[in-house]
């Protein structure tokens, strides 16, 4: 939220939240009284934060806690949207609020498909498109082979993270696989799923190399990159192809190709058998 009186006049403020908008109009004493004469702005911001609560909970459900919580969920990870909206999170949803949340997603979160079942009647369905802690066996992913189908891979992250991810890699933590995105959002304010826009590193991942090495990629309906790792769920560090710092042009973060190799070198050093260490295994 924040407050900001630019562009009027010195005694009116703006008071916005994620659910509402608020203007007020101080009297010469400082008291502060609501003003409600802004009402598209205002039916703006609430519109705005309502889809954006419902998309949360659209998300938390079909992509992590749905079936916890009761609601089928399909091994293609569909659930019934009837199902959905009975949920307490959505209680006072409507379906064309739903309709509008997939509709309006810049990065395509969602897919809602009608069909119609001969027993049951007919049915309209929602799924996310990627994202998953929940096993789903079938999300229609297609399956990269080579690294000429996704020729720019890369993961957004924050300057602190990156401080871990510099040394162990990038994981998948909770979820199923680790997000790519095609691209960065840059002056064209192009949208690409898997990133977010508050990302100040790009990790540019080096694709044609982890194939190689019998890494797994596959494609999203909304064009993601998703790879679940190795066998500890990381993308180590030996795959990242260059690192980028996000400013008003992208610039190379320095070292840190070096810092990797010295990690890498150190590490292969560690296991080379030394006349102690056969001695020592030879005693084992």
């Amino acid at each position: 939220m924040y407050i900001s009186s630019q562009g009027r006049a010195p005694n009116v403020i703006l008071f916005e939240s994620t659910l509402t908008l608020h203007v007020y109009r101080f009297r010469p004493d400082n008291q502060a009284f609501f003003c409600n004469n802004r009402p598209k702005i205002r039916k703006y911001a609430v519109e705005t934060g309502r889809r954006l609560k419902i998309s949360k909970s659209l998300s938390w459900l079909l992509r992590h806690e749905g079936r916890f919580e009761g609601i089928p969920i399909r091994s293609d990870g569909y659930a019934r949207v009837r199902d959905v909206l009975k949920h307490e999170s959505l209680s006072n949803v409507e379906f064309m609020e739903i309709e509008n949340v997939v509709k309006k997603d810049s990065k395509g979160r969602f897919t809602l498909t009608y069909e119609s079942e001969r027993t049951e009647g007919d049915h309209w369905w929602i799924r996310a498109n990627q994202g998953h802690s929940i096993e789903t066996a079938d999300l229609e992913l297609e399956r990269i082979n080579s690294a000429e189908r996704i020729p720019i891979a890369l993961h957004g992250t924050t300057e602190e993270a990156w401080k871990t991810i510099s040394k162990q890699g990038i994981s998948r933590m909770s979820r199923n696989h680790i997000h790519l995105a095609q691209g960065f959002a840059g002056t064209d304010h192009k949208v690409f799923s898997g990133i977010r826009k508050s990302s100040g590193i790009l990790i540019y991942i080096d694709v044609k190399k982890a194939l190689a090495d019998g890494l797994k990629f596959y494609l999203s309906a909304n064009g993601v990159v998703l790879c679940p790792g190795n066998e500890f769920g990381f993308l180590e560090p030996k795959y990242f192809e260059r690192v980028e710092k996000v400013a008003k042009t992208l610039k190379p973060i320095e070292g840190w190709k070096e810092q990797i190799e010295t990690q890498v070198k150190a590490q292969t050093s560690s296991m080379e058998p030394t006349e102690e260490r056969l001695k020592s295994w030879a005693q084992r």
